[in-house]
């Protein structure tokens, strides 16, 4: 596992990666969060940029998924039908709201549950990208998929991405605040959006290949 979960930590951080997607990464994702942080003092202002962020994430999302889904790092189809790339991130949105929902309240209720729910849940991306569907046909059919290695899948990404974070982790020790904070921000987002669907990916081709 440690030599599968090392693979997938290099990939996350290929240059093919970076240079496809880093541009639609720093606007979408770390520019709207470097906003949405320092607003925190004025709650209502920060609540409106909370939801922006949480949208223009997801609208990188079904970019970085519909491409590496189709394997396309080249061209930039997405762009060519901005209506549909909209309409895919508001159901990617409102999809992994739910079940985020639903997580929290696991975690909140006892641990254990909550951490169920996040293996049953892990596909929502996915199938909110690839095939547009309603929130609770993509939660039941997430858990239908997750039903076959959906444990080993899981802890796969998850511990692919301790391990990818634990380096910067010891930054702050060598480092002010202030640039530790930075790269963290930048870092982590990537490792946590790339991680888990370049693990998901494969076993998510493999399912819709044996319907």
């Amino acid at each position: 596992m440690f030599n599968y979960c090392s693979k997938i930590i290099w990939d996350s951080l290929s240059i093919k990666l970076i240079r496809t997607f880093g541009l639609y990464y720093l606007l979408l994702v770390v520019a709207f969060n470097f906003i949405q942080t320092n607003s925190i003092s004025y709650t209502p202002i920060w609540i409106i940029l909370s939801l922006i962020s949480t949208f223009t994430s997801a609208l990188y999302e079904t970019i970085l998924i519909e491409n590496i889904r189709l394997g396309n790092y080249v061209q930039k189809n997405f762009l060519k039908d901005r209506r549909k790339l909209v309409k895919k991130s508001w159901i990617m949105f409102r999809n992994k709201f739910i079940a985020s929902l639903f997580i929290l309240l696991g975690l909140i209720l006892f641990v254990y549950p909550g951490v169920v729910l996040a293996k049953r849940y892990q596909y929502v991306s996915l199938i909110s990208e690839d095939l547009l569907m309603g929130p609770i046909e993509t939660l039941k059919l997430s858990r239908k998929i997750s039903e076959e290695k959906g444990w080993q899948t899981f802890n796969i990404w998850f511990i692919s991405s301790f391990i990818a974070i634990l380096p910067v982790a010891f930054l702050n020790l060598l480092i002010n605040n202030v640039s530790y904070e930075f790269i963290i921000s930048v870092y982590g987002p990537w490792i946590g959006f790339n991680i888990p669907l370049l693990v998901l990916i494969p076993n998510y081709k493999i399912y819709k290949d044996n319907l």
